[in-house]
């Protein structure tokens, strides 16, 4: 059994586990963990995000992932390195040694279905040590907070495209022994020259690769695997989860609440260059229609106005139409759910019984035939499929909140049919609608 599966049955027996890896140096991190499970305080363990432009009214931000953990401390266990009882007594320090927490379902069979519900590093610099009750809180921020740690040195980029700027950004030990950087793994929606990439250095490597993914239309995230990943804002081939409530498809339910969002809030029609030399905008319709949604950024790693000019106007392409956005809150699904995945969303209202036979079209007799109704507003009838924005864990209750996003970039286009998903009975879109 999967994840999902799991997540669909009508009862779940939950596990929670919890290791720590300890740093030996820099670019050496132990590899047998230490098992603290039977530490962690699981009603105080805070909700766990991921997310891809996270905030409304911006794009192009690389967003760091971050959750907090608290632990029984009564034996010293995790104090500072100068506590002899403590696991990093004789050790440099606790700063970003690995946190790992799994966190899932046990099958019919008794198994764990292996999840891992978040593994990142912990600051030492934010650890809150209780001495009343002996507990100690940690921060655990994920793998890509590492990024803000190195400088981009003078003279270490050469000129070349997005995808071998980013690979020689992240190709060092400090980061390579920790996270997996493959350029395979790199492939930036819009992968132009970088002909001044001197502008990248003295910089964090996170602020030069936030610049660098809103300029290539890109967007990055490590998984649940350590893997590296810089692609364009497509989503994944594949559904990854049928989010559904009343289906009219028979599918299991598993919605408990949902919100919608008209996605205006991400809407950006002009677009500039931060010194305010070009513009691109939308047509006069779409100005019209959304009002001026204006975004500056950041390319002084470009010479080449044509190169710039291309930039730009790739940013209101992506940008221009607003779609529909929801918040949706389903069953635990962990690591079985990513950023970008692909999902299927189908909601209706409660169907009123008026203890009457549904009307058959040519049958029913006007005027005394009774027709149906629903109870409930908010009717999405599955012709449309979405791309996951942001993940929410919450481990206290075994609940994942996803902000979801309708896939494609204009109005006339995110509806499923084509890609795989059968189309609804009587809501299917003539020419878009799969048989």
């Amino acid at each position: 059994m999967t994840t999902v599966q799991e997540a669909r049955k009508s009862w779940q027996v939950q596990y929670v586990n919890a290791y720590i890896y300890r740093r030996l140096s820099s670019t050496e991190w132990e590899t047998t963990p230490i098992d603290v499970s039977r530490d962690v305080l699981e009603d105080k363990i805070q909700q766990i995000s991921y997310s891809l432009d996270p905030y409304a009214f911006d794009v192009g931000l690389f967003f760091s992932s971050k959750f907090t953990v608290t632990l029984d401390n009564s034996r010293g266990k995790f104090s500072d390195v100068n506590n002899s009882r403590s696991i990093w007594s004789g050790f440099l320090t606790r700063d970003n040694s690995i946190f790992k927490l799994e966190c899932g379902y046990v099958s019919d069979d008794g198994d764990e279905v292996e999840n891992i519900a978040f593994e990142g590093l912990i600051k030492s610099s934010t650890v809150e040590e209780d001495g009343d009750v002996d507990n100690i809180m940690f921060d655990v921020y994920g793998f890509e907070n590492i990024f803000n740690d190195i400088n981009i040195q003078s003279g270490s980029l050469a000129a070349g495209t997005v995808s071998s700027i980013i690979y020689q950004m992240l190709n060092t030990p400090e980061i390579t022994e920790i996270i997996d950087i493959d350029a395979l793994n790199i492939s930036p929606d819009n992968d132009f020259m970088i002909t001044v990439p001197s502008a990248l250095s003295g910089r964090p490597i996170k602020e030069a690769l936030t610049d660098l993914l809103i300029a290539a239309n890109s967007v990055a995230y490590i998984d649940s695997d350590r893997v590296f990943h810089c692609t364009s804002r497509a989503e994944s081939d594949e559904v990854a989860v049928q989010l559904t409530s009343n289906s009219q498809r028979g599918l299991t339910d598993n919605i408990s609440s949902i919100k919608k969002y008209s996605g205006e809030a991400r809407v950006f029609n002009v677009f500039q260059t931060s010194d305010g030399e070009q513009t691109s905008f939308a047509s006069t319709d779409v100005l019209q229609a959304y009002g001026v949604k204006y975004k500056s950024i950041t390319v002084d790693f470009v010479s080449d106005e044509t190169v710039i000019q291309g930039i730009l106007d790739r940013l209101v392409t992506e940008f221009q139409y607003p779609k529909e956005e929801y918040e949706v809150e389903t069953d635990y699904l962990g690591d079985a759910i990513g950023l970008l995945d692909k999902v299927y969303l189908e909601v209706f209202p409660e169907f009123i019984d008026t203890g009457s036979d549904l009307p058959v079209c040519g049958i029913a007799v006007c005027g005394e035939a009774i027709l149906t109704d629903y109870n409930g507003g908010m009717i999405i009838t599955g012709d449309k499929l979405f791309k996951v924005l942001k993940i929410t864990h919450n481990v206290r209750t075994m609940t994942s909140t996803l902000y979801i996003r309708n896939v494609g970039v204009n109005l006339s286009d995110g509806f499923a049919g084509s890609d795989g998903v059968l189309a609804v009975c009587g809501f299917a879109i003539c020419g878009v609608g799969g048989i």
